[in-house]
């Protein structure tokens, strides 16, 4: 399963950028589908076997109810089979890598072989993005939106290098890698994220640090690494700005040649956020971020089945596999669909964001639990974890993060790894439970169920004392 696990990886990271560079078959669009498949082969055999109990019950309860919503708006809107298919494809492909990790035991050192190739696919995209950038600068162009690594777009591409650098921050604070290690990765895994202009960085890295800091430094070192942070922001904010008025020399927009001014501008800023004639349902033009949240809740507001479970699971999508798989509210909302958000209001509705949100709520409480407790490898994980679920739940405003393979696949995995992580220390806790001795440097542990006799008093744990201190 551990190379599936990696071929999953590597198809999830490079496929799309594959088929931006040759023109290939149907079903290679589809290779990471494929492999999720015999994952969730895997998963149900094995599921069914043990009776899914590395799975938290809270985990089930979400998706019992989002499948329930899924299926109120497809029945209520009439939804086409294609459409459907695509909905399905998108939203479940990578829940069979969330519920992996709670079937199959994968050791310390297959968790370790699993981030080094993230870590390689991180590293990759310098040299690709810095391609890229030179393309575009080379012709005389001035945005960044071309400089996508192997990740299709800018955003999810500085994204997905953030979620990473989280995780490295978090082994570092583990002391798993050294402070020069952690360094040269630190600005090497940000350049990409400086050169193709993503302004969400300047708002997402800061979160995410403090994230990881607040939840993942032991209280004694909370201040002293809280000050490495702001140290190493000071120093990535030097970096970032010059390189994203450099790189915008060339751009048209005069208030938007400077990052400073574009947060600073009121028309500048306004224009980001708002167009300045009021976008409306059916446009074609570019809307800014805040019309992506107001006019789709606004539309479904008009009716409550709508409001409560939207106009249907791939309603609202673009298929890539054909117009027959394209939902039939697109052309409409095309303009507003860049953004998550504006996905799941218009197609699971009010209740159905609300869950997505729940989500993110479960696995963020799962990475604080498991990096405060957790003193192994997938503990440090579980701290660079908090900001990366942090930053992925922002994002939802900012890019359709649930479209792009290479976030859903790679954020899902991980995600699965520190909940099945919580469920197995629970357990732990529960199997090992301090009872009264008489001696106060004695303690006596119930070491396992299968040891216990029942004599006729009723049932009795039988355990011998540990060593003083144990």
């Amino acid at each position: 399963m551990q190379s599936i696990v990696l071929l999953v990886f590597c198809a999830a990271a490079f496929t799309d950028f594959i088929m931006s560079l040759w023109t290939a078959p149907t079903p290679v669009k589809l290779v990471p589908e494929m492999l999720s498949t015999v994952v969730a082969a895997y998963v149900l055999l094995e599921g069914v076997r043990s009776g899914f109990g590395g799975v938290a019950t809270k985990y089930w309860a979400a998706f019992i109810v989002v499948t329930f919503i899924m299926v109120c708006g497809v029945l209520t809107n009439s939804v086409g089979a294609g459409p459907v298919f695509t909905g399905m494809r998108i939203y479940l492909r990578a829940m069979p890598l969330f519920l992996l990790p709670a079937l199959y035991p994968f050791s310390e050192i297959q968790i370790r072989r699993q981030l080094q190739l993230l870590l390689a696919v991180g590293l990759l995209q310098v040299p690709i993005a810095s391609y890229q950038r030179y393309e575009t600068w080379a012709r005389g162009g001035f945005s960044g939106d071309n400089v996508v690594g192997t990740f299709v777009e800018s955003g999810p591409l500085s994204l997905a290098l953030m979620c990473m650098t989280f995780v490295v921050l978090g082994l570092f604070i583990r002391k798993r890698i050294g402070l020069t290690t952690f360094l040269v990765l630190f600005f090497l895994l940000l350049f990409p994220t400086t050169i193709n202009e993503t302004k969400a960085t300047v708002f997402l890295l800061p979160l995410g640090l403090i994230a990881v800091i607040v939840m993942g430094s032991p209280s004694g070192k909370r201040l002293r690494n809280f000050w490495l942070a702001i140290g190493l922001l000071g120093v990535f904010g030097a970096i970032f700005v010059p390189i994203y008025d450099l790189m915008q020399a060339n751009t048209p927009y005069k208030n938007e040649r400077h990052l400073v001014d574009l947060f600073t501008n009121e028309q500048a800023l306004s224009r980001y956020m708002e167009t300045k004639k009021p976008a409306t349902v059916g446009t074609t033009k570019i809307v800014g971020r805040g019309d992506a949240v107001n006019v789709p809740l606004d539309y479904i507001s008009k009716d409550v089945v709508h409001l409560a479970f939207g106009l249907g699971v791939g309603n609202a999508t673009h298929s890539n596999l054909g117009e027959n798989f394209t939902g039939q509210y697109y052309q409409l909302f095309q303009a507003f669909t860049f953004t998550g958000f504006a996905v799941f209001i218009l197609e699971l509705g009010v209740l159905g964001t609300a869950l997505v949100f729940l989500l993110y709520y479960l696995v963020f409480v799962d990475a604080i639990a498991v990096a405060r407790s957790d003193r192994g490898l997938t503990g440090a994980i579980a701290v660079g974890w908090t900001g990366a679920v942090a930053i992925m739940a922002v994002s939802t405003f900012y890019i359709s993060t649930q479209s792009f393979s290479g976030m859903s696949y790679l954020y899902w995995y991980f995600a699965g790894l520190v909940a099945a992580r919580r469920v197995q220390m629970q357990r732990e806790a529960r199997f090992a439970v301090p009872v009264k001795s008489p001696s106060p440097r004695t303690v006596t542990t119930r070491q396992s169920l299968t040891r216990a006799t029942f004599g006729p008093g009723g049932p009795s744990v039988s355990g011998r004392p540990t060593r003083p201190g144990l």
